[in-house]
């Protein structure tokens, strides 16, 4: 079970001080208040001013066990799902929140969120994993912040990282795929078929919400016409909770082919050299002492 602390509602502005932070919580199962204290805490009110106070107690609040947690085994690194799709128009409420449903099941199974850093419904996924504590990352089209921000309008606030290519929208698109595990499409234009296309002839695992218009609901058709094979599987599901599950549990799953399909020596081994997803001294992710 993993926890997190969530300061109370009357202290907006929490800054805790203590020698002994942080606690060591992996012993923990109870959901109910924890004596820590005390701290000494500090408070801003909207004036600025700050008043010290001492605090003994916080509430501990718990995220379900999820099924599949995911770490990918090829490097120890978490799972990384990129989010594509619409960036603009008109959607249905429950189009976009739909997608920030997916972006919650991602941070709720322990995996990295990354879209374009494009405002939209992969924004919506990125609210949702931040929702849930969840890390993000935007591949900028930008230069700069600056850049990102007044001549691409694109948003910043919930991406953990940003990281700018200076490739412009369609440059971008190559970084976005390569840089992700598994793409999940979200509605989405001819932008959105680009990244797909890269994403197929990479062998990549990717998943399509369905019903959320765009491409993606038109996307069996266009798969169908494909008869080309490289390795790529596509998943489709209306329920984003169920995609990331079902995307997750394949990418994690023993006899799933890495998309840089390394060949086995005479003796079956994986030539690591053929690999540029894991390590560099084995397919297989060995644990530190720390993890």
């Amino acid at each position: 079970m993993a926890l997190w602390l969530q300061p109370s509602d009357e202290l907006p502005s929490l800054i805790l001080k203590s020698r002994y932070w942080p606690l060591a919580f992996g012993a923990l199962t109870s959901t109910d208040f924890l004596r820590v204290g005390p701290f000494v805490g500090v408070r801003s009110n909207a004036r600025g001013i700050q008043t010290k106070f001492k605090l003994r107690f916080i509430k501990l609040h718990a995220m379900p066990t999820q099924p599949t947690i995911g770490i990918n085994p090829l490097n120890g690194h978490p799972v990384r799902f990129g989010v594509m799709g619409s960036a603009s128009g008109d959607h249905d409420r429950e189009v976009v929140q739909r997608c920030r449903v997916l972006g919650k099941s991602v941070a709720r199974r322990g995996c990295c969120l990354l879209t374009g850093a494009c405002p939209g419904l992969p924004q919506a996924a990125a609210f949702g994993a931040k929702d849930e504590a969840g890390h993000t990352i935007g591949i900028s089209p930008a230069i700069s912040f600056k850049e990102h921000v007044e001549t691409f309008n694109s948003p910043w606030q919930e991406y953990d990282v940003l990281i700018y290519t200076g490739l412009g929208f369609m440059g971008r698109e190559l970084i976005n795929i390569r840089s992700s595990d598994i793409v999940v499409l979200v509605g989405g234009s001819s932008g959105t078929l680009g990244e797909f296309a890269i994403a197929y002839d990479e062998g990549k695992l990717i998943g399509v919400l369905t019903g959320t218009g765009g491409i993606s609901d038109v996307m069996k058709t266009i798969e169908s016409q494909i008869h080309k094979s490289t390795g790529a599987e596509v998943i489709y599901d209306s329920d984003p909770s169920r995609l990331v599950q079902r995307l997750l549990a394949r990418f994690l799953d023993p006899g799933y082919e890495c998309p840089c399909h390394p060949s086995p020596d005479k003796t079956g081994k994986l030539q690591t050299d053929d690999c540029h997803c894991g390590p560099a001294d084995g397919m297989q992710h060995t644990p530190s002492k720390d993890e």
